[in-house]
């Protein structure tokens, strides 16, 4: 029997949907994988919260420590691979198996020495970081690295199936055993161990599955580091860094604890950012395969009803963080824990829809072959943030970095605007008409029940569900549209 995950339109020339359609299949695809996501997220929700109320302050800054290196380390060590693989697979499926063990092959490499020179420098530096701390973190990136190295090669080929049973299946152990470890008393060290075990588990499962999908008539792979790839890896590694800077300064120049406050706040703003650019990856093979058939508009069009859709999902969650921080983070954490996280929170979900929005933006440029051009808009971010990050930071520690990454973000996101003008067209203005709508009704709804936690939780959920709603009929459009 035909899985439906994997299942190509009967009639078309490739797996991708390089034929121009918007089809069913893409549809599939990304609820499939949307699915999968918002489940593996809430398990990863589940975990974050459950972990924050057990451990000590001290204790969970120090894992927020390590996940702040990690993203930092998953950012840096890509250095452009998986963009590559997917730039080079779109264009020809026949090279998957031989583009994924070079992809690997940098990855690797590249992650590790990354990760292992900075704990080097750590080790030297009078900083309050524990150098193992790092080197565990270098070690949790390199092997995350290879899995999605794995997603992104079955992605561009059509297959989703692994991808959406592996993320459920590797957070639910994960859950299982780090709540055990906790429990039984094990301290942070622990648990960044395990987050790195569990990983390299999925990294070898994906090179499995990638090598069982590795068609018969395969080709060499084109060169992994042609001038437009360079710009990918510096542009790449930007724009995965450039919202995860804030951590970092706030453990080089605040506290561990400062972290853990920085952390609980941004963590379910990260979750939902990652959910939702996870979800869209199909999105970068489908509009490199129209713009590669000289189907421009088309390849916009899609781009700015995704885009749309996406925001429209995640309007009335952001809405409520940022209307209503104090609520959530009493609901996750409980009474009188991470003091100041709430106006960190209330800054931060603005980053959300900014995050996102970008996100799909830089799908497009890398479509288009304008890596330079992201490269240009993520350096100014980081700039930004380090520049107005360190002297807030000092002096109002993880707020400080919150404003510093939301000021760096906007001026990206008008950078964006400025360079994509498909994506502030007047089709992208009414596509996004709804977004507004939906943030509206959420704060008229909210506002006035945040007194009372279950009244708040089932306004929410009514809204969410005409959100998440409206968000499907956009992508139905697309199907009838084509």
């Amino acid at each position: 029997m035909t899985d439906v995950l994997d299942a190509a339109d009967p009639g078309a020339p490739a797996a991708d949907g390089t034929d121009g359609r918007w089809s069913r299949s893409h549809t599939h695809r990304f609820v499939a994988l949307g699915g999968s996501r918002a489940f593996a997220q809430l398990l990863a929700m589940a975990w974050f919260i459950a972990s924050a109320r057990i451990l000590t302050d001290a204790q969970y800054g120090v894992v927020a420590t390590g996940m702040a290196f990690f993203a930092v380390f998953a950012g840096v060590g890509d250095v452009g691979t998986t963009r590559t693989l997917v730039r080079h697979v779109a264009a020809e499926p026949r090279m998957v198996w031989t583009t994924y063990r070079a992809a690997v092959a940098v990855r690797v490499s590249g992650g590790l020495a990354i990760g292992l020179a900075t704990a080097g420098v750590v080790a030297i530096v009078p900083v309050p970081i524990d150098a193992s701390v790092v080197v565990l973190a270098a070690l949790m990136a390199t092997a995350s690295g290879v899995t999605e190295l794995g997603y992104a090669a079955l992605r561009s080929i059509g297959r989703v199936r692994v991808e959406a049973g592996l993320l459920i299946a590797e957070r639910a152990v994960f859950l299982v055993i780090g709540l055990l470890l906790i429990l039984g008393g094990a301290g942070p060290m622990v648990v960044l161990g395990l987050y790195v075990a569990t990983n390299a588990v999925s990294a070898v499962i994906m090179a499995l599955a990638v090598r069982r999908n590795r068609p018969h008539d395969e080709v060499a792979t084109d060169p992994m580091f042609d001038v437009e790839a360079r710009w990918t890896a510096a542009g790449f590694a930007l724009v995965t860094v450039s919202p995860r800077i804030g951590p970092v300064l706030v453990a080089l120049f605040a506290s561990v604890t400062s972290v853990g406050v920085y952390s609980a706040a941004q963590r379910p703003i990260e979750a939902i950012c990652l959910f939702t650019l996870s979800t869209a990856a199909p999105l970068l093979p489908v509009v490199r395969g129209l713009v590669t058939a000289g189907r421009q508009a088309e390849a916009s069009r899609i781009a700015v009803r995704i885009s749309a859709a996406i925001l429209v999902a995640l309007a009335p969650v952001v809405t409520w963080f940022l209307v209503d921080p104090v609520t959530p983070l009493r609901l996750f954490f409980g009474e009188g824990r991470y003091q100041g996280a709430d106006v960190v929170l209330r800054v931060l979900s603005l980053t959300a829809l900014t995050w996102c929005f970008r996100g799909i933006g830089e799908l497009v440029l890398l479509s288009n072959e304008r890596a330079r051009r992201l490269l240009q808009i993520s350096g100014a971010g980081g700039l930004i943030t380090v520049a107005l990050g360190v002297p807030l930071v000092i002096g109002h520690g993880a707020a400080g970095a919150a404003w510093a990454t939301l000021l760096a973000e906007l001026v990206m996101v008008a950078l964006l605007l400025r360079h994509e003008r498909s994506l502030g067209a007047k089709v992208s203005r009414r596509a996004h008409g709804p977004v507004l709508a939906v943030v509206a009704l959420t704060a008229v709804l909210v506002v006035p029940l945040r007194e009372s936690i279950p009244a708040t939780l089932v306004a929410l959920g009514l809204v969410q569900a005409l959100a998440v709603g409206a968000a499907l009929r956009m992508l139905r459009d697309l199907e009838e549209a084509a």
